[in-house]
């Protein structure tokens, strides 16, 4: 209800105009009937704010697990990556020996025969610089996890804070 002013009837006496008594009574029901209607609108209100509240409370609970579901694969991640990494590179020599080797047996063979002996070193070159490529992009990889480790994990003081304020 809205009430924009409560128009009384007035009764003129000797000493000044006076409001009747019936339309003073009417306003002042009116007044009190809006009252009521705001504080009734203003439990609504409360009631709605604190299902919203409680709805979002879910919904920050269920981000938590969500990140801590994030953060323990990361973890993971962060674990396996450097001994997987270690393993290609191992492997990578295994390969390197088994394919460069027999090319320097094959040239030591070949001294005679310049072009092929020009050809293989342009291979070993280029295997070179393919491991160098392979080393490069390897220690790439693992800056990304650093960094992916202490966006999720945060820094030694953030985690300590962010561990604090969850409990």
């Amino acid at each position: 209800m809205v009430i924009e002013a409560l128009h009384l009837k007035r009764i003129r006496t000797d000493v000044g105009d006076v409001a009747e008594y019936t339309s003073f009574r009417d306003g002042m029901n009116a007044l009190a009937l809006a009252v009521m209607d705001l504080k009734d609108a203003l439990e609504a209100l409360d009631r709605k704010v604190v299902k919203d509240l409680n709805v979002i409370d879910g919904e920050i609970a269920e981000t938590k697990r969500h990140i801590s579901e994030l953060r323990e694969i990361v973890e993971e991640l962060s674990e396996r990556a450097p001994a997987s990494i270690e393993e290609k590179i191992e492997e990578i020599g295994k390969l390197v020996e088994e394919k460069v080797l027999p090319v320097l047996d094959a040239v030591e063979d070949l001294k005679g025969m310049r072009e092929e002996i020009a050809q293989a070193v342009r291979l070993v070159r280029s295997l070179n610089l393919r491991i160098e490529h392979l080393e490069a992009r390897i220690v790439g990889v693992e800056e990304e996890l650093r960094r992916l480790r202490v966006l999720v994990l945060g820094s030694p003081g953030v985690g300590r804070w962010a561990l604090r304020k969850e409990k």
